[in-house]
């Protein structure tokens, strides 16, 4: 395997060591936005749930408020 992809990486005139980094770096950044959405993910529904319970301030937040 590793033959082969250093061969592909010079058919690209690209060192393998420079793809590999580049992959390196792909992953480590989908791994923090996984973990990034994950999170978020959590948080909506941490906020929905309480928005469903009629005792939360956040149900009521926005109980008597005007708009202008």
């Amino acid at each position: 395997m590793k033959a082969a992809f250093t061969q592909a990486a010079e058919s690209e005139d690209r060192p393998a060591a420079q793809l590999l980094r580049d992959f390196m770096r792909a992953y480590v950044e989908r791994q923090k936005r996984k973990a990034f959405e994950g999170e978020a993910r959590r948080q909506s529904l941490a906020v929905a749930k309480r928005a469903r319970n009629p005792e939360s301030d956040d149900a009521n937040e926005g109980a008597g408020c005007t708009h202008q």
